[in-house]
Formats: C-alpha cells, sequence, structure tokens
C-alpha cells in the first residue's frame, strides 16, 4: 500500500511535467519551423500566402489550440481563431519573444501551453547559424513573433484516468490485503485462542479444554506450558505434602504429652516409679518436638536467606576436625568409631555455620543409624576446581526403592527406627539444600544392612549462579 500511495502522490504528478515538458519541446521545433517560412515567404507584410496559412490552421487544429502571428509592433496579423486580427497583444511572453527570446508558459486554470518564439530576419538567422549569436542580445534582427496554445486536456485526461486507474487498484489492493490479513490473523491466532480457552478451562476449574497443535510456535509454547503447569502441580503436591507431614510431626509429640498427662491426673496414689517414667516420656517428647521445630526453622531460614550467604574461604580440614570432635562424645555412647582421611589442604569458600549444619547431619545419621562396634569414616580431597567429601558408615543402609526419595522433606526410610531414636525427616532434606546453596552436588549410594555413601562435590570457588556438571 505504502508504494502505491507514494506513486500516486509523487510519480503521477512526475511523469504529467514530463509530459507537457516535451509537449513544449515539440512545440518549440514545430513553431521554429514555421518562422522560419514565415520570415522566408514575407508573411508578415502579405497574408495571402495559401499554404502557410493551411499549415497555420493545420497546426492549430493538431494542438486543438491557437496560432497567431504578431509583427514587431505586437499587432496581430493572423488569428486562427479569427477573433484578435489587427488588435495589439502586450503580454510579457510576447514582449520577450518580441526582444529575442523565446518563452513558454502552462496555465494550470485554463490547461493550455502557450509557446512565444521570436521570428528572425533572414540575414539575421544567418548570421546566428555563422558566429553563434545570442538572439537575446540584439533585437535588431527580430521582425514578429509567433505564439503558439495546446491545450493540455488530452493530458489532463490522461493524468486523471492514472490517478483514478491507480486509486481504484489501491483500494481493490487495500481491501485484498485486508481480507487476507483477516484471515490469516484468524487462521494464525485460532490455536492461540484454543491454548487461550485451555488455560482458562484450567484456572476455573483444573480441567483442560481440548488442544491440538497446528503449527510448530504453538506446539512449542503448549510443551512449555505443560512442563511449567507439571512443576506447578508437583510444587503444589509437595506443598501439601509438606503441611501434612509438619501437621502430623507437631500433632503427634503433643498428642503423646496429653494422654501421658491425663494418665497422671487419672491415676491417683500411683507409684512414684510411675510418675517418673511417665514424665521421662513427656521429656523424650518435647524434645522430639523441639528438634522438628528447630530442623522446620532451619529450612524457613534457609529459604529466606539462601540467597546471601556469609561465603568465606575457610580450611575445610579443620572445620571437619571440629566436627568430629564434636560429635565423638554421641559416637562413643552409640559405640561408632569416627574416621577422618584427609589427603591434602583443603581452602574452600563456603558459609561455614549452613555447611557445618550439613555435614553434621550426615555423620550424625551415620552414627545414629548404626551397629554397635560400626564406623563412620569421613575423607576430605579436591583438585584444581573441586572439593570431594565422602560420609561413609557401616549403618543399617538404604533401600534401594528408597534411595531417590531420601531428600525429600520428611521422608523416612523405616520410620518406627526413626521414631525410636528421634529422627524428624528433615535433616536429608536440610543436606540438600545446603549443597544446592553452594552450587554443588550430593550423591548416595547403599547396601541394605551394610552402610552408606554419600559423596559430596563444591567448587572450591563459589560463583553465584554457577552451573556445576554432574559428579
Amino acid at each position: 500500500m505504502g508504494p502505491g500511495v507514494c506513486f500516486c502522490a509523487f510519480m503521477l504528478p512526475i511523469d504529467r511535467q514530463r509530459s507537457i515538458d516535451t509537449n513544449v519541446t515539440r512545440m518549440m521545433s514545430q513553431a521554429q519551423v514555421i518562422t522560419n517560412q514565415i520570415a522566408s515567404t514575407g508573411y508578415l507584410d502579405n497574408q495571402s500566402v495559401d499554404f502557410l496559412n493551411a499549415e497555420l490552421v493545420a497546426l492549430s487544429n493538431a494542438y486543438s489550440g491557437r496560432v497567431m502571428v504578431i509583427d514587431s509592433t505586437l499587432k496581430v496579423v493572423k488569428d486562427t481563431y479569427d477573433i484578435d486580427d489587427g488588435k495589439y497583444v502586450v503580454w510579457d511572453n510576447v514582449v520577450s519573444a518580441a526582444k529575442g527570446q523565446s518563452a513558454s508558459y502552462h496555465d494550470k486554470y485554463s490547461k493550455c501551453i502557450t509557446v512565444t518564439i521570436p521570428i528572425l530576419s533572414l540575414s539575421k538567422k544567418e548570421n546566428i547559424d555563422n558566429d553563434d549569436t545570442d538572439v537575446s542580445s540584439d533585437n535588431s534582427g527580430v521582425i514578429g513573433v509567433l505564439l503558439l496554445t495546446r491545450s493540455t486536456e488530452d493530458i489532463d485526461q490522461e493524468f486523471e484516468f492514472q490517478r483514478n486507474l491507480f486509486g481504484e487498484m489501491l483500494i481493490i489492493a487495500g481491501m485484498l490485503a485486508f481480507a487476507i490479513a483477516l484471515f490469516f490473523s484468524n487462521r494464525y491466532t485460532h490455536p492461540f485462542r484454543l491454548f487461550k480457552r485451555r488455560v482458562h478451562n484450567l484456572k476455573e476449574n483444573g480441567k483442560e479444554g481440548e488442544w491440538k497443535k497446528f503449527y510448530t510456535e504453538d506446539g512449542d509454547i503448549s510443551d512449555e506450558f505443560d512442563g511449567y503447569r507439571e512443576r506447578a502441580v508437583a510444587m503444589e503436591d509437595a506443598r501439601q505434602a509438606f503441611v501434612s507431614n509438619v501437621s502430623h510431626e507437631l500433632k503427634t509429640p503433643l498428642a503423646s504429652i496429653k494422654v501421658l498427662a491425663d494418665s497422671l491426673n487419672g491415676s491417683d496414689g500411683a507409684p512414684i516409679e510411675m510418675y517418673k517414667e511417665f514424665m521421662k516420656d513427656i521429656t523424650l517428647e518435647i524434645d522430639r518436638e523441639t528438634n522438628v521445630i528447630n530442623d522446620l526453622l532451619s529450612l524457613v531460614r534457609m529459604d529466606r536467606s539462601g540467597a546471601t550467604l556469609n561465603i568465606a574461604q575457610i580450611h575445610m580440614n579443620d572445620m571437619i576436625e571440629d566436627l568430629l570432635r564434636r560429635l565423638k562424645p554421641l559416637a562413643e555412647k552409640q559405640g561408632v568409631e569416627l574416621v577422618l582421611e584427609s589427603f591434602r589442604p583443603v581452602l574452600c569458600e563456603v558459609d561455614e555455620v549452613k555447611f557445618t549444619l550439613a555435614l553434621m547431619n550426615l555423620v550424625e545419621n551415620g552414627i545414629k543409624y548404626n551397629h554397635d562396634g560400626g564406623y563412620v569414616h569421613v575423607t576430605l580431597n579436591a583438585d584444581k576446581q573441586y572439593c570431594f567429601i565422602r560420609v561413609e558408615d557401616s549403618g543399617i543402609g538404604i533401600p534401594e526403592d528408597s534411595i531417590g526419595h531420601v531428600f525429600e522433606r520428611f521422608y523416612r526410610v523405616d520410620k518406627s527406627h526413626s521414631r525410636e531414636i528421634g529422627g524428624t525427616g528433615l535433616g536429608l532434606a536440610i543436606v540438600a539444600d545446603v549443597i544446592s546453596l553452594h552450587k554443588g552436588e550430593i550423591k548416595v549410594s547403599s547396601v541394605l544392612g551394610e552402610g552408606s555413601f554419600f559423596d559430596i562435590r563444591l567448587p572450591l570457588k563459589y560463583v553465584a549462579g554457577g552451573v556445576n556438571d554432574e559428579i
């Protein structure tokens, strides 16, 4: 549409002006021939030259215009319209031609072109042909003026025809373009309207509308949406499961405490031994509740402040030795040996508080879920890029079908045994979150009844937003 409008607005007027200029040039050439004949026949003094009169009339008819022969006094000696014979013409262009200067004028309102050419005497013309003299420099050889008028009606009609034709073509092209655009826009947006309806149905009633992939693009968008929806559903399921587990974990100790307290209140005259036993059980339930709350608070703090880790370069050897020293009393109580094997000094950039919490959970689990006389073996090593830590125990192990779930919140491999030793099901979830915050990875392997291996890999240099390859 744009090029068509530009053509009508600019090119057609230029083409019209070019036609006018071409006609002016042609009229000048033909008028020059006539002026030569007028000068050679002495027509200004005797207008009875029949062949010249015929040529003047023929020229007038050819251009649908008018021819006037004017002498040097600006008197009209011949008018093909027979209107102004004997009258004087005082017009700028005629006066200029009488002085030897040819001129042309386009009257847009009267729709005509007027050409005025000086009629030179034969001697003057010969001098001009021989010496290339400028006619306007000396008007002594000008004996008259030829005025030729041509109608531009045909040019204007052609211009109007072309403008109307292109205008109609533009209108038709615009309507056709609009129809095509409407068709294709409807065709191309149809799958997205269906997609919108599908999303609306999913939002309103949880049901997906029918969906058909029309193009690669909307198919890709649909696949991305399906992936997002599946993740959202999984997150919602995990949230609901987490809330349910939290409620259960917090209510169970409270229910036990209430039962024990009611038993004490309803047993008048009970022996002191029973009171002591019940109070011991109440204390254990309170400790269990406290552990659950502390682990929940640890997860919440990491969720809220994980992006603001207090990263510092620490000696991993010293940190692990200090951690094992603090856990040694618990290990001795359980009859478990703690061993640290360090291959080289390791400097690593971590949040010492959070990472110590994670490693402590791993070692503490290895102690608690172990056999009397067992061991927990911690290995520390590094290369140029990563720090490697392995926590190996000789404990009860993890069933193969549970290995993929051990880092989920509140997941327990053996619920009855976990309750006996006070496990909350949050320790390994905390470990996984801390390792992830440090852009590291943790993997677990285990043999049921023989023990487990937890392998940690951390970048020596912490890079926010960094991506690590698999171990």
